[in-house]
């Protein structure tokens, strides 16, 4: 299992790293006007970076403490009195991650059932106004983790190589876990009512452009990717694998995980030729 942990890591950081670089550079092609102007790329663009700085964190607090990477900097570091706010920085950007997901799809759903006029006029203020509150409610949902201890703990592995796990003490309340069954669910509810709106109308007749039916396809493929995570995320917080087959299931749900976080700079490259045709040239 040593193994196979440390063959998904490598390929994590293989993976991740270039698919990284080129979300920021999708960041910055999405940034011109031509872009900006529609409402899911702003969000988008915001999804991009949240994911990315997500992806960092994890790769700092747990990944390379895990492999055993710089013992020396994670001993030093081990019990500094700001490792709570540190883990309640990277919790609040994953939830923000999933949250943003939701956002996508509602976006599409006030896109498809309002008047083009209104849906804009609705997340006009997204920068000003939905971000913040967005950002001050995964805080509120993860202010247990700022309120606790945290630290990281010395272990060794079979072969007697030290490595460090990052533990959260005393967290009792877990109110984001609850939240993330909520927005799954209207994140399904909006993906129904995309669907629906489909069946009855062909996407040749919405008279939008290719670009435009993409973001569609963006959407729904994030649903897909965080809906998988947040289920494994719930089933490992309420113990319910078998003892025997934990280690496998942390594994995919690490998998997984990094898959959410990178899917989506993959999901636009793959689906929207104007932005992969910028990014190659």
């Amino acid at each position: 299992m040593e193994t196979s942990g440390n063959v998904a890591f490598y390929a994590a950081l293989g993976l991740g790293t270039p698919i990284i670089l080129l979300s920021y550079r999708c960041v910055f092609i999405l940034s011109r006007k031509e872009y900006r102007k529609h409402s899911f790329c702003r969000i988008f663009i915001v999804s991009l970076i949240s994911n990315s700085l997500a992806f960092v964190l994890l790769m700092h607090n747990l990944r390379f403490p895990g492999i055993g990477f710089f013992p020396g900097y994670y001993d030093a570091i081990r019990d500094a009195w700001w490792q709570p706010l540190h883990s309640f920085v990277t919790r609040l950007f994953y939830v923000l991650s999933l949250m943003l997901s939701f956002v996508l799809s509602l976006n599409r759903v006030t896109s498809l059932y309002l008047e083009e006029r209104i849906s804009e006029k609705i997340w006009r203020l997204f920068f000003y106004l939905h971000l913040p509150l967005l950002i001050t409610f995964s805080g509120v949902l993860n202010i247990d983790v700022l309120l606790n201890r945290a630290e990281y703990v010395q272990a060794r592995d079979t072969s007697g190589g030290v490595f460090y796990m990052f533990v959260n003490y005393n967290l009792m309340m877990n109110i984001d876990s609850y939240w993330m069954i909520i927005e799954c669910a209207l994140d399904l509810i909006c993906n129904i009512l995309i669907i629906l709106k489909f069946v009855h109308l062909r996407m040749g007749q919405m008279k939008r452009t290719p670009f435009e039916n993409s973001l569609y396809l963006i959407s729904f493929s994030n649903f897909i990717v965080h809906t998988a995570t947040t289920a494994m995320q719930i089933l490992l917080r309420y113990n319910l694998f078998p003892p025997a087959s934990l280690s496998v299931a942390y594994l995919i749900s690490n998998a997984i995980f990094d898959a959410a976080l990178l899917f989506p700079t993959v999901a636009i490259l793959a689906l929207t030729k104007e932005i992969r045709t910028e990014v190659k040239g």
